[in-house]
């Protein structure tokens, strides 16, 4: 067991009022670069004394819940399929426990096509029938808010933004500074460059995204030629990016690239096509906030990773050669510069500014219908988005434990569910060739945690929220945070 706490910040001291009675909350993770960064710092937001927050793989998360009584579960990894075939077995095995919902989804904004394709994806995503009144959803932005509660829902839609893109803020910096001063010590002045490339580079292959399970169907037509369409410009963007990136390592021999694929790519594709460039790395190595907040600039095409660059005033160059609206995935791509070609890209790394529009709030009618304003997107542009997701929680705490008398698992409930998911693991990678293709994306999305790091960051965390906190290890993929009394 660890302990932690001490105290600055005074800022964040705020958020903490109207205590409840102690409460066992949920935090379900899926990609650990992703998601464990800000679900340790909200912890450190929300606990109070008596708190129990567990953190950890989902599936092992859900078990564990699924044997406690009363509690917030706080996440999206509810549903497991498309919501045209989900039956919600997760969600009310959850309920059945009187758990109750603040769902979060990981994409609310960050989509491809039009605002009309954006509302058909946030319909796939998840069905809003299976809620309760009990429950909460919270959305990126007033877009998706207004598009949910016209579907209807018992449970209240609010507009939180996610907190995730609050850790490039100013108020938050202090949170990666450790990891960006090491990332500075190996790398200088570095570019970094993010792959986006899901279709074209899948980890598991292309045999998954021409198959059932990638959503492709042969039969219907129309969906058949969209679906190669997408590859074949996913193909052409991915291969433009590649050939840009050793452009750039010729013309700045002295300047470190580094690539870093995104969670749902391949790797190897990269370590192969940069293989024995001296100044292009390829790393997917920790979580991606201090690759970010370290870079000289940042070099993208519809990633995510713009808007936090752009949040954190890193340079943002968002390079496409050629634009195909029903392809471009359009929120990002309104931060920074964009630019068609390599000598525009390369004129604008030898420039001391770069224009940034961090708060860009434009319409644009540049295809079907009027795109909204980027902050009508992502709510994170014009609030504190771990303030009004801290006030969901504690609101829907209130009420839950004004009902439920609260029970958790034993400890030796909890060491034995940690015990049967690495065994269920162990399987899945001595199974078979697809098998074990699979679990090798799995792994590059969780693999297991870094104590050392999650340490680190809790401590980080007690600092500014200025709380004395515990954790403990409860098995490869899971830990329980606390505060001490």
């Amino acid at each position: 067991m660890k302990r932690f706490g001490m105290s600055i910040k005074p800022q964040l001291v705020s958020f903490f009022k109207q205590p409840v009675k102690a409460m066992h909350y949920f935090f379900p993770v899926e990609t650990i670069s992703r998601e464990l960064d800000f679900r340790i710092l909200l912890a450190a937001m929300i606990v109070e004394s008596g708190d129990e927050i567990y953190v950890g793989q989902h599936d092992l998360i859900h078990s564990l819940a699924a044997r406690c009584r009363g509690g917030i579960y706080v996440g999206k990894n509810i549903f497991k399929k498309r919501s045209s075939a989900e039956k919600g077995e997760r969600y009310y095995a959850l309920k059945d426990n009187d758990i109750d919902v603040v769902y979060l989804h990981e994409e609310g904004a960050v989509f491809a096509g039009s605002p009309t394709d954006w509302k058909e994806t946030l319909r796939r995503q998840y069905d809003l029938s299976h809620f309760r009144e009990s429950d909460k959803v919270c959305d990126w932005g007033q877009f998706q808010q207004q598009f949910d509660q016209a579907r209807g829902c018992e449970a209240d839609v609010l507009c939180t933004g996610h907190p995730r893109f609050d850790l490039y803020k100013n108020q938050y910096s202090s949170y990666y500074a450790p990891e960006v001063s090491k990332l500075s010590e190996r790398f200088g002045a570095y570019v970094l460059i993010n792959g986006n490339y899901g279709i074209a580079n899948h980890g598991l292959g292309v045999e998954h995204v021409f198959s059932d399970a990638g959503n492709y169907n042969p039969d219907d037509e129309t969906a058949r030629l969209e679906r190669v369409a997408l590859f074949t410009e996913s193909g052409k963007q991915l291969l433009s990016m590649v050939a840009l990136t050793h452009s750039l390592s010729v013309k700045f021999p002295d300047v470190n690239f580094v690539y870093r694929p995104h969670p749902s790519e391949n790797p190897v594709f990269y370590q192969s096509v940069f293989r024995g460039v001296k100044n292009i790395v390829v790393s997917r190595e920790g979580p991606v906030g201090p690759w970010i907040l370290g870079a000289r600039a940042l070099i993208h095409d519809g990633c995510t990773t713009a808007i936090e660059a752009a949040l954190a005033n890193i340079k943002v160059i968002n390079y496409k050669p050629k634009l195909i609206l029903g392809y471009d995935i359009w929120l990002p791509n309104q931060f920074g510069v964009n630019v068609s070609d390599e000598a525009s890209v390369a004129d604008l790394l030898n420039e001391d500014t770069l224009r940034i529009d961090s708060q860009a709030c434009h319409s644009a009618e540049t295809g079907p219908g009027v795109y909204p304003k980027p902050s009508h997107l992502l709510a994170n542009l014009h609030l504190d988005s771990f303030g009004a997701l801290l006030d969901v929680i504690r609101q829907t705490s209130r009420a839950n434990s004004a009902r439920v008398i609260q029970k958790r698992a034993s400890n030796r409930t909890i060491t034995l569910l940690a015990k049967l998911h690495q065994f269920r693991k162990s399987l899945a990678t001595a199974k078979s060739h697809v098998t074990k293709s699979s679990a090798a994306y799995h792994r590059g999305k969780f693999d297991r945690f870094d104590f050392n790091y999650i340490e680190e960051k809790i401590k980080i965390a007690g600092e500014m929220t200025n709380k004395p906190l515990q954790f403990e290890k409860l098995g490869k993929d899971l830990v329980r945070i606390s505060k001490l009394n």
